[in-house]
């Protein structure tokens, strides 16, 4: 058979349970088509540098060797951003952001991978840095590719305040 199969694979990723099921085809050595769940809760992740978060939910890995598919659903129970920023050059600068995912977007097997993840946040995110001091919630989607990801939505700042220009402001709900 040229298959491989998984009924259960549980594991721990970011101090938390994970537990992934599904199969894997095989083109000779290298994986072929695949349907993989992966399903977890209490995962801690500090990634991308800044950014530490609690979250649980399901992601789907579906698709052959051309053209491969992450959907899923994520739930962010606690998310704290505490990258500094600085408002100027971000405005005047004309070059891009560094991509977050440039790593994996390079590697064979996930060149054509794309994205379709939702992800709420509940009056779950933070934001502390030395420009603010901000509590927030989110909806939303990651769309796109590894190489080039797209983050789609709407986020709602609940309370906090803000320094600008030597000014502070205060955010109330």
């Amino acid at each position: 058979n040229r298959t491989v199969r998984f009924p259960e694979l549980q594991a721990v990723f970011g101090s938390g349970p994970v537990t992934l099921t599904g199969t894997i085809a095989l083109e000779g050595l290298r994986p072929g088509s695949v349907d993989l769940h992966l399903h977890g809760s209490g995962v801690r992740l500090r990634y991308p540098e800044g950014l530490v978060a609690t979250l649980e939910g399901d992601l789907n890995l579906l698709g052959s060797p051309g053209e491969r598919m992450v959907s899923g659903n994520l739930l962010l129970s606690d998310a704290l951003w505490t990258r500094e920023y600085d408002l100027v050059s971000g405005i005047l600068s004309d070059r891009e952001g560094a991509p977050l995912f440039t790593d994996f977007a390079e590697n064979e097997l996930l060149k054509n991978l794309r994205l379709d993840v939702r992800i709420r946040a509940p009056g779950s995110l933070e934001l502390r840095n030395s420009l603010a001091v901000v509590n927030a919630s989110a909806e939303l989607e990651l769309r796109g590719t590894l190489g080039e990801p797209v983050l789609l939505g709407r986020s709602e700042a609940t309370r906090g305040e803000m320094y600008f220009l030597g000014q502070r402001y205060e955010i109330t709900a």
